[in-house]
């Protein structure tokens, strides 16, 4: 029943994602992602509402005879500056077969950033934790195209390259940490 709320919830704020989107700083904030890509699903799924979204990338797998992709938004507060600025990351999984998208990793700067989906995805994280990994493994993660060897070997490159989509897979696509 919470996920059917938080599906209902996502619908509603798409809306708002949408001229959210629209409002994206040029530069993307302080960033070194090129922020190419247009994933308001996952930013109604996930950002929480009020919250500005800075950058937007997405890497897409054709899987069984469709495209699943990785999306990545950066948002909320620009944190510490004095030494480079960061701010808060949620990376999900678009898939046309599902009915919404699944949380794949997420990392947040305060904790008013916090994905309310983290509430029903990881239920079991402890409280003052500002990231899902490595302490649970939300459903994204669990996700089938996950297990590809394309996947794996484009994660792989990824953290090795410091790719724009570096942030969802770097745990996982160094060292082989995948669940």
């Amino acid at each position: 029943m919470f996920r059917d709320q938080l599906k209902d919830r996502s619908k509603a704020k798409i809306g708002l994602s949408i001229a959210v989107a629209f409002s994206l700083e040029a530069a993307c904030s302080q960033s070194e992602t090129p922020c190419t890509a247009y994933v308001p699903v996952t930013v109604a799924a996930f950002v929480p509402p009020g919250l500005p979204v800075r950058c937007m990338d997405a890497a897409d797998f054709d899987f069984e005879g469709r495209v699943v992709r990785l999306s990545h938004v950066e948002y909320g507060a620009l944190v510490d500056c004095e030494s480079g600025c960061y701010s808060s990351h949620v990376c999900a999984i678009e898939d046309p077969a599902l009915v919404a998208p699944e949380l794949f990793l997420a990392t947040w700067s305060l904790p008013e950033e916090r994905p309310d989906a983290v509430a029903i995805d990881c239920p079991g994280l402890p409280d003052g934790v500002l990231q899902t990994v490595p302490h649970c493994v939300p459903p994204g993660l669990r996700h089938p195209v996950v297990a590809t060897s394309d996947f794996r070997d484009w994660a792989a490159r990824e953290s090795r390259n410091e790719g724009p989509l570096r942030v969802c897979v770097n745990f996982y696509g160094f060292a082989g940490n995948w669940p």
